[in-house]
């Protein structure tokens, strides 16, 4: 417990040290409860081995709890919705719409949509515009929507071997925000962990170029305890939603305990949350992400 935890440490250097990094919550808990109970058995130095990473783990979740976003500036608020629905048949589809007839969301993206559901979003009664893709061919397994007007709407290329992301840019309390819907590739083997870590690098380029306050939601197959989600974390200079929220996971759906974070939004720091939580799953292994973005009082005029 104690190597995998330390290991979570050096994902850098090779994909699989980088799994570890998932699971720190679990760390911190079953640590916290080996430690007394060494000690109760007299293996004194095992107990405060045990205490100690028990402890280092708790302080790098603790600004999960203990951040304060800024306040907001202004009564302007845009809510994401943010869904890998895992695609499926009629009735996953009908759930998935009823579920966002009664969502507050201004913008939704949803992943691993298939030909047959985007056909089918066009023609629902939903107060949703299908903003991109407008094809089923086209760019198929990201799918946004909106209730609010929408400037531009575009595929954004991340890397040549994979789908990329949709960027979208709205309103919000009358000044434009670019968002990226993303997708990155699961982590399963080396080569693929490789390419997540491409993808979410080229998202971090994709802020960095922007000229107008950024937000990068949706899947990616990262916890913030990862690597790659650091390194787009500093280098575009953006803030994870989580902090001031608590811990959120949304993945595996049905694990309980055992699920951990892999769904995010990111935002530039002129941008505050003034809310977050996960939504059902409606039969993916994915909860939903729902969050509520304001202008912070910090952001210049």
């Amino acid at each position: 417990m104690l190597l995998l935890g330390f290991g979570g440490f050096l994902g850098r250097w090779h994909w699989l040290l980088d799994l570890p990094s998932a699971f720190r919550p679990h760390y911190a808990v079953l640590l916290a409860i080996l430690g007394p109970a060494a000690w109760w058995a007299g293996r004194r130095v095992v107990a405060s081995a045990f205490v100690a990473g028990a402890a280092l783990n708790a302080a790098i979740l603790a600004p999960l709890w203990l951040v304060t976003p800024a306040p907001p500036a202004g009564a302007g608020r845009l809510q994401v919705h943010s869904h890998n629905v895992h695609g499926g048949g009629d009735e996953r589809f009908a759930q998935v719409v009823e579920d966002l007839r009664h969502s507050d969301a201004d913008l939704v993206f949803l992943y691993e949509m298939s030909p047959r559901w985007i056909e089918l979003f066009a023609s629902t009664d939903l107060p949703f515009k299908v903003v991109h893709p407008t094809t089923p061919s086209e760019h198929r397994r990201i799918m946004a929507l909106s209730r609010v007007p929408v400037s531009s709407a575009r595929a954004v290329p991340l890397t040549s071997q994979s789908t990329g992301g949709i960027s979208v840019d709205v309103d919000l309390g009358g000044r434009p925000v670019s968002v990226l819907g993303l997708h990155t590739l699961a982590p399963r083997s080396k080569a693929s962990a490789a390419l997540r870590d491409r993808e979410l690098a080229a998202a971090g380029r994709w802020a960095r170029r922007q000229k107008l306050p950024v937000v990068i939601v949706g899947d990616l197959n990262a916890t913030s305890g990862s690597s790659a989600f650091k390194s787009v974390e500093r280098s575009a200079d953006l803030i994870d939603s989580q902090k001031g929220f608590g811990l959120q996971p949304t993945w595996m759906a049905g694990y309980g305990p055992f699920r951990v974070p892999i769904d995010h939004l990111l935002h530039s720091p002129q941008l505050t949350t003034t809310d977050r939580d996960t939504g059902p799953s409606l039969g993916s292994a994915h909860l939903s992400l729902q969050v509520d973005l304001a202008w912070a009082d910090r952001a210049d005029p």
